[in-house]
């Protein structure tokens, strides 16, 4: 059946009158899913029909995400990379098992981006664990693993995997506004502008926490290892906002960084399971970015599959913006600058460091903490936060409990 407005209202209505589930079955459900979903792929589901574009239109100098991709209702990214993720995200699931009871839970509404494939499992496992209802808005991007959290879920127990309603349609959508006009508070990924008009659409009084654009970089002082660092550029061929876009080297190590990073990048991509490029639109944004670098003076270093590139930089600069399908930059950093010159205007937007020693230099621990920035990590592991990751500072857990009403027990 065809979603209209009124059937979202309708589920709206029939997720408010689910019956509740005990804490302990709850609890158990998740238990047993953290065992089985990483033990397989899931199956592909059929692709919805979309109008091709031979030539995606570009948003300063990117592929504007929010029309057609390449990825549309697809499992597009590798599950060589995707388990690693699954992995990490279940090794931190015994830690974050606190449960929790509502009276009468109200209902969650979760707005999906397609760029990164587990954007909404740290939400959705906080929400079963408290017996919150989730109506799931999926991305067109990206209808696969959301879809398997839940099929897996609805094996173990389908009356706990009930908590959870899929669904997709675009997101400047009548039924979109229609659903966080009337859920009971709101969760949304996705760009600035898409995020401010989601805001806009909810009501002032409903709770609202929207997780905008960020960029990730590295940071190398003395040891470093630079096959991790290729790791966190190719996953999911680098989007999201924990993607490592900048390495920020001393000066020392600028070139000898580069050409080591090359190196492990075209060593790792096979065990990540990354093809050559063949998307035309995403070819001829990697090979404008190589030659406007090359004619910057930038020593720039690259394969002929289009799947990896790397502009070293002679000077330092402030962050470069991102050009996406694992264009890197290596940039040197002079300790006399301010941190926030590095950052230039993406002050305030740094979701994550990858560090080979987390931790080791004062000086930029202190930086990073004045700059909010949420995660702090070993380089190889930036795309693979713990399921209480504090994303944009903001507690999960806490977050749901303070929004959808008063705890009963917890």
């Amino acid at each position: 059946m065809e979603t209209t407005p009124q059937t979202v209202r309708e589920t709206l209505v029939k997720l408010r009158e689910l019956p509740p589930i005990p804490v302990e079955r709850r609890v158990a459900a998740l238990a047993k899913l953290w065992q089985q979903v990483c033990l397989a792929p899931p199956e592909p589901t059929p692709a919805p029909f979309v109008p091709h574009f031979a030539d995606p239109p570009l948003v300063q100098g990117r592929v504007d995400t929010s029309g057609a991709s390449s990825r549309v209702g697809s499992g597009g990214f590798p599950w060589a990379q995707v388990r690693r993720g699954i992995k990490a995200l279940a090794r931190s699931a015994p830690h974050c098992s606190e449960s929790g009871d509502f009276e009468k839970p109200g209902v969650l509404a979760l707005i999906l981006a397609g760029n990164t494939p587990l954007l909404a499992w740290p939400v959705l496992h906080y929400a079963v664990l408290l017996g919150i209802p989730v109506f799931i808005k999926q991305s067109r991007d990206e209808t696969v693993w959301t879809r398997h959290f839940v099929e897996t879920l609805a094996e173990i127990d389908p009356e706990v995997a009930a908590l959870l309603h899929l669904d997709s349609f675009p997101g400047d959508d009548l039924r979109t506004k229609t659903l966080v006009q009337n859920a009971d508070a709101v969760i949304a990924y996705g760009g600035d502008e898409s995020i401010a008009a989601l805001h806009e659409a909810t009501p002032e009084a409903t709770p609202f926490q929207g997780f905008g654009h960020a960029i990730s970089i590295g940071l190398i002082g003395g040891h470093w290892d630079a096959h991790r660092f290729a790791r966190d550029v190719l996953m999911y061929d680098q989007a999201g906002c924990l993607s490592l876009q900048t390495l920020l080297v001393a000066y020392a190590y600028g070139s000898k960084v580069g050409h080591a990073l090359a190196l492990a990048l075209e060593r790792q991509r096979e065990r990540l399971g990354v093809k050559a490029r063949t998307d035309a639109a995403e070819c001829r944004i990697v090979r404008e970015a190589r030659d406007l670098a090359l004619m910057e003076g930038r020593e720039v270093l690259g394969n002929s599959d289009l799947c990896w590139s790397v502009v070293i930089h002679q000077e330092p600069c402030p962050l470069p913006a991102p050009t996406g399908f694992c264009v890197v930059h290596v940039i040197p950093y002079d300790d006399q600058k301010p941190f926030q010159w590095f950052l230039g205007e993406y002050v305030g937007k740094i979701s994550c460091v990858g560090e080979c020693v987390p931790g080791r230099s004062d000086w930029w621990n202190q930086a990073l903490k004045a700059e909010g920035v949420s995660r702090i990590c070993q380089a190889g592991t930036m795309q693979m936060p713990p399921l209480d990751w504090r994303n944009g500072n903001v507690d999960l857990r806490v977050w749901l409990l303070e929004a959808l009403g008063d705890v009963r027990s917890a």
